[in-house]
């Protein structure tokens, strides 16, 4: 899950889109959803908008990626879900 320290740390970094790409990368390599990535990103804005020192390519790293999490952007920059787990076929009913 996504904190808000570490998403701060990724906007404040000095390449905020590749800091914030890895987080999102590493959440969806976790088996998270695209959606439930950008709930949390959207349910921390506010903190991350009053973050001091926000630069605006800090803002726009942020802007980018909720445009790629919702597939509002070019389609090689869009965050894909993780395939859905196969689950073994059921045995039991042959």
């Amino acid at each position: 899950m996504l904190t808000l320290d570490a998403v701060r740390a990724a906007l404040l970094a000095d390449q905020p889109w590749a800091r914030i790409d890895e987080l999102v990368l590493g959440e969806l390599a976790a088996g998270r959803k695209t959606r439930q990535i950008y709930d949390d990103l959207i349910g921390m804005a506010d903190e991350i908008d009053a973050t001091p020192g926000l630069s605006e390519d800090g803002v726009d790293a942020l802007g980018d990626t909720l445009d790629a999490l919702t597939g509002m952007c070019h389609p090689d920059s869009r965050y894909q879900d993780p395939p859905a787990a196969t689950l073994p076929a059921d045995r039991s009913a042959t």
